[in-house]
């Protein structure tokens, strides 16, 4: 890991979700959710539905059935859609004062992360732009939207298999 900005889409019990929805407007109503959560923030992909479409608000749910804000206005017709976290992160290494916290717990490396951080912590795997993949170790600090975590490397983009959610107990498999 380098000390430059990437993307970083998360992978934990929250997202990526899967579910079926209908967008009229600025408004999606998910009838069903297959997998995961819904969260402000989360980009939308799935036939039909404009690059870029992203949750900007809660209406009346709050991670599963129900209307959600979206962003930009549009019309799709119910169907399956898949949201996925994406957030900036910066990379670096662990200091001391990180190294004493963590103590008998493995780390590589820190991640820095802004957005809606609240709901990562142990467990998460983050993918990096880069193609690499890191599992989140411990939440180190929280402040102002921020995250800092320790993570540790599990493998690359190509060879992960997600087919088990990160919270399921069982690890990513690398091939």
């Amino acid at each position: 890991m380098s000390n430059t900005w990437l993307d970083c889409m998360i992978q934990n019990g929250d997202s990526p979700a899967t579910f079926v929805a209908s967008i009229a407007g600025r408004q999606m109503t998910v009838s069903q959710v297959i997998t995961g959560n819904l969260a402000i923030g989360q980009d939308l992909a799935g036939a039909g539905v404009a690059a870029g479409t992203r949750i900007v608000g809660y209406e009346d749910a709050f991670g599963q059935a129900g209307t959600y804000a979206v962003g930009p206005s549009q019309t799709i017709p119910s169907g399956q859609i898949t949201a996925t976290m994406t957030l900036r992160g910066h990379t670096g290494p662990l200091d001391n004062i990180d190294l004493l916290t963590l103590g008998p717990i493995p780390a590589d490396q820190a991640i820095y992360m802004s957005g809606a951080t609240d709901r990562i912590d142990a467990g998460t795997v983050v993918q990096l732009s880069d193609g690499s993949a890191w599992s989140v170790v411990l939440a180190l600090g929280r402040w102002g939207g921020w995250v800092k975590l320790a993570v540790k490397q599990v493998g690359t983009l190509s060879a992960l298999d997600f087919t088990q959610p990160a919270n399921s107990g069982l690890a990513p498999s690398v091939s």
